[in-house]
């Protein structure tokens, strides 16, 4: 599970595209993560639910290709985390670079990428 790190949230950062191929980046897709339970107070959760019961924590910059926050602690563990593609794109897409809590998602969580 994605679990909380130092002061008491968990730190994404995703880079799409690359030196070769700068173009190849990630527009127009979010950061959605499944939470391990319901939340007790979904009132206190700011993100957005899609209708699967993710929450929307980010998105990539349309400019850059990257998607960076944190989650708040409130989510609690994450079984899940996914990169949704909101539509179709007619090019490669690379993802150079991954920083989130890796150990702890290989170990009992999947990647999931849809689009």
């Amino acid at each position: 599970m994605l679990k909380n790190l130092k002061e008491g949230s968990s730190v994404y950062f995703f880079r799409s595209g690359c030196v070769d191929h700068p173009e190849d980046i990630l527009v127009n897709a979010s950061v959605q993560v499944l939470p391990a339970v319901t939340p007790k107070f979904p009132e206190l959760i700011p993100y957005p639910n899609t209708s699967d019961r993710f929450l929307v924590v980010g998105s990539f910059s349309d400019t850059s290709g990257i998607a960076e926050g944190s989650i708040i602690p409130t989510v609690g563990p994450v079984t899940v985390l996914r990169i949704h593609i909101e539509e179709e794109v007619d090019h490669w897409v690379a993802l150079s670079e991954v920083e989130c809590p890796v150990i702890e998602l290989l170990s009992s969580a999947r990647w999931d990428v849809e689009g």
